[in-house]
């Protein structure tokens, strides 16, 4: 925003119609305003800022405190300012609130606020607040934050020169606005303080972790004095990544054994059913010897009732119970080969039964090993777990 006229009438000290014009200066970018104390330097600060956002510069004079208390009763008071903003001209009209005299008697009356704000398209607007947000609108900052831009109270300079350092730095903080970055100031030592402790946390968490760690004692030691100061960690990950490799490939022959394990228990298990087996053939060799023996004893009966019974009928009877022991004879046969064949899987049956003494030595063995290997993974497994948690952590 740039000023090319401000005209002031019946504000602050300048009781008649004052104009100036900001033109004659043309393209300057630094305008110096200088005079005597109580010359109207500040008036014409508060005049630009009354004429854009209807308050004072320093939001300190208001109503009938703007009038000029010099200028005629029927003087009226205004702020008329033309300014170029973008290349294009807005103009911009106020009055403020005051008391005067009525033209048709003695009365005083108050004068109501006025405003009109003339656009480039040649639309006016008359209402305050549309006026007051139109300007917010074209210039992007409000009354309080155009004062703060456009110009600083000389009185605040004077309790600068005067003030001690600790009251100078307020004061530079009012003039210049800086608290916000006080706070900001103030908020990064809070976050730096807070990450300062979860540092000295996960310090004191890692060092735990370290003491839980298998390891020489003097490296160890080394390990956590590192850890203390935030200093050193590659070794230790060095040798911890090389520890979890080594468990790695560990596990791995475990697993490999653990399998070889399980499929020679298997076979085993297959050779105990193959002697119960062989157990049950022999059960079953027993009891047709038995029934042998007593089919042998019903034949030599039959063949004596022959040879002293005489009468067809018991001949035929007996010539049918002949037929059924040269039946049982054929059995006895086929029982004969079948204990040939039973003695050969007994032999069979003693080799298979040394074997599975050896088998069943060498699995009650390979399961003792295999559950020390179970417990040794189980190990391997919370190493590295605990490992996992120390990188999370670091």
């Amino acid at each position: 925003m740039k000023p090319q006229t401000l005209i002031m009438c019946a504000f602050g000290p300048y009781a008649q119609e004052t104009t100036l014009d900001f033109t004659k200066l043309q393209d300057c970018a630094l305008y110096l305003i200088s005079g005597d104390t109580g010359a109207g330097k500040t008036s014409i600060f508060d005049a630009i800022a009354f004429a854009l956002y209807g308050e004072t510069s320093g939001k300190q004079r208001a109503g009938e405190m703007l009038r000029c208390q010099y200028a005629d009763v029927r003087t009226e008071t205004y702020v008329d300012l033309r300014f170029v903003h973008q290349d294009r001209l807005y103009r911009i009209k106020r009055t403020p609130e005051y008391t005067r005299p009525s033209k048709r008697s003695d009365a005083l009356i108050v004068q109501k606020a006025s405003v009109e704000l003339y656009l480039p398209d040649g639309s006016v607007i008359v209402k305050n607040k549309e006026a007051t947000k139109q300007i917010e609108t074209i210039l992007g900052v409000n009354s309080s934050q155009f004062s703060h831009i456009a110009m600083i109270a000389q009185g605040d300079f004077l309790k600068l020169l005067l003030a001690s350092t600790e009251e100078r730095k307020q004061i530079f903080r009012k003039i210049f606005h800086s608290d916000v970055y006080l706070e900001v100031q103030n908020r990064i030592k809070q976050d730096y303080l807070m990450q300062q402790s979860d540092v000295r946390r996960i310090r004191n968490a890692i060092v735990q972790d370290m003491q839980a760690i298998e390891a020489d004692e003097t490296i160890l030691e080394e390990w956590i004095r590192q850890a203390q100061e935030g200093i050193g960690m590659e070794t230790a990950l060095a040798y911890l990544e090389e520890q979890i490799g080594q468990d790695q490939h560990a596990l791995q022959t475990q697993k490999k054994q653990r399998e070889d394990h399980r499929q020679m228990q298997d076979h085993l298990r297959k050779q105990l059913e193959e002697a119960e087996r062989h157990q049950a053939l022999q059960e079953e060799k027993q009891r047709l010897e038995e029934q042998l023996a007593v089919w042998k004893e019903e034949l030599e009966a039959i063949e004596k009732q022959l040879a002293d019974n005489k009468l067809q009928n018991e001949r035929d009877q007996l010539l049918l119970k002949k037929q059924a022991l040269e039946s049982a004879k054929s059995d006895y046969e086929k029982l004969a080969h079948l204990e040939r064949e039973t003695a050969a899987v007994a032999l069979s049956q003693k080799q298979e039964e040394a074997r599975l003494q050896e088998y069943r030595q060498a699995f009650f063995k390979a399961q003792e090993h295999y559950e020390q290997m179970q417990k040794q993974e189980r190990e391997s497994e919370d190493a590295a777990l605990l490992l996992l948690t120390q990188e999370q952590r670091l």
